[in-house]
């Protein structure tokens, strides 16, 4: 028991760890949340079968929320890029309106300005 307190301390010092351990009795998220190296501990402690159980799961679960991130990420780049794309269609576009409509009126004014003219 010693020993676990001194291990909580140590990781309390670690700049990286928000939260050592917290217990929750009520509400609505009833329960124990540790970090992963408390996890690890209390698992050494069990069986070494279940220590190897634990890391391997902790291992994979990571691996998936760091492909999943990557993903993310990637996607999040390529909407960017289109978004982009996109945007300066829209610019285009709205500029080719405003150019349209000018040589619209050039040419009603050139129609205009052409006819002839019988009677002053």
């Amino acid at each position: 028991m010693e020993l676990t307190k001194e291990l909580i301390q140590e990781i309390k010092l670690t700049p990286d760890v928000v939260l050592a351990y917290k217990v929750n009795k009520g509400g609505s998220y009833p329960g124990v949340w540790v970090c992963k190296d408390l996890v690890y501990y209390y698992t050494m402690w069990i069986s070494p079968k279940f220590h190897l159980q634990v890391i391997r799961t902790f291992d994979e679960v990571t691996n998936q929320q760091k492909s999943y991130i990557g993903m993310i990420n990637q996607l999040s780049a390529v909407f960017e890029e289109e978004n982009n794309k996109a945007s300066k269609a829209g610019t285009t576009l709205n500029r080719w309106k405003d150019i349209k409509r000018e040589i619209n009126n050039q040419i009603e004014q050139l129609k205009a300005d052409s006819q002839l003219i019988l009677f002053n």
